[in-house]
């Protein structure tokens, strides 16, 4: 049944997934719908990123990050704080 489905093991990812992925990435209309959960996320917890964090992954997944995934994020948005201070 994975015969030709892009993605499987067997079957080559397609050449046009990365361009396909970063013009969704700089769609406007997903670069708004990004900026509107931010400006939930900072409304509804805006005591702390773990907050913000933990949100997030109810609201767009439907369940708590895991501790990886917690810690990634934090990670992430602690990096992104600094780069943009830095400028």
């Amino acid at each position: 049944m994975s015969a030709g489905v892009p993605g499987h093991p067997d079957q080559p990812l397609g050449l046009g997934v990365a361009p396909q992925a970063l013009a969704l990435l700089n769609d406007p209309f997903v670069r708004l719908v990004a900026r509107d959960f931010a400006g939930r996320l900072q409304r509804e917890a805006p005591t702390s990123d773990e907050a913000r964090v933990r949100l997030a992954y109810r609201l767009a997944l439907g369940r708590e990050p895991s501790e990886t995934e917690r810690a990634a994020s934090l990670e992430f948005l602690a990096r992104q704080t600094q780069e943009r201070q830095m400028r």
